[in-house]
């Protein structure tokens, strides 16, 4: 077993779900985790914003809320690297899962799937692409850093060239 449990936030309504989610998890012979649940959306930021989980389960139907638009909100709300995130459908259905991904979750999981797919696995595979994720967006911006710092370099050569010639 790793020696830091991953701390993940279930959000579903339905406790079977999130009961189920917690023992397919538990049963990883590499990796602990510690849970955190909720039923709703904004219990679920309220956990996010206190406790800081790695990553977020959740149902992209829930009562009050919308899923892609909790992912939204818990990007806007954390200021650390992205939450890794793994959207459950009630159903397999492309647009749900295309509105999923735009909305910035890793990987998307029908419910009825739960039993027949190694969790633990798709979990880590959220946490690397949330991790690589949070590696690219820092190398943008670097990079719009060094050529921010490039443009206003080539500005003060042009005007010291412009100097030069004028005194020829």
């Amino acid at each position: 077993m790793s020696s830091r449990a991953v701390r993940v936030l279930i959000i579903d309504p339905d406790v079977s779900v999130r009961e189920q989610c917690k023992r397919l998890l538990a049963e990883d012979e590499v990796q602990s985790y510690d849970f955190l649940e909720a039923a709703d959306g904004a219990c679920g930021l309220a956990i996010v914003r206190e406790q800081g989980p790695e990553c977020v389960l959740l149902r992209f139907g829930l009562p009050d809320m919308d899923g892609v638009k909790l992912v939204n909100r818990i990007d806007a709300l954390v200021s650390r690297r992205p939450i890794a995130t793994v959207m459950l459908t009630s159903q397999d259905n492309a647009e749900i899962e295309g509105r999923a991904v735009i909305g910035g979750a890793q990987e998307i999981v029908s419910v009825q799937d739960l039993g027949s797919i190694e969790l633990h696995k798709v979990v880590q595979r959220a946490l690397v692409n949330s991790a690589l994720q949070d590696c690219s967006e820092k190398e943008v911006r670097s990079l719009r850093d060094r050529i921010a710092a490039l443009e206003v370099e080539n500005r003060e050569l042009r005007e010291e060239l412009e100097k030069l010639r004028g005194r020829a």
